[in-house]
């Protein structure tokens, strides 16, 4: 019977400076995760609620916008790629 392996992408902690790119005056409240942070780019004043969960792709990216409102408890994963405008404003709980 051949060994199973198991393995994991991390735990989510992050520091901004783990990003790909970081603006000025982003905030990340208690429990925000990000995988991948080499391709999470944001812009500046982007605010992330409590325990987002930011899933950036091994090859694809992650860009969000300026001054851009992300809600508590949403759920981003870039597999495909995704691009979120300047200035937009996300609900609790979006998961995409």
């Amino acid at each position: 019977m051949s060994e199973r392996r198991h393995r994991s992408h991390g735990n989510g902690r992050f520091r901004p400076e783990d990003l790909a790119s970081c603006g000025a005056d982003c905030v990340f409240e208690e429990g925000v995760l990000v995988f991948h942070p080499e391709n999470v780019h944001l812009g500046e004043n982007v605010y992330v609620g409590h325990q987002t969960i930011l899933k950036g792709y091994h090859q694809n990216q992650m860009r969000i916008g300026a001054q851009t409102w992300i809600g508590q408890q949403c759920f981003f994963h870039s597999a495909g790629g995704i691009t979120i405008g300047e200035r937009v404003g996300i609900g609790p709980g979006v998961k995409i």
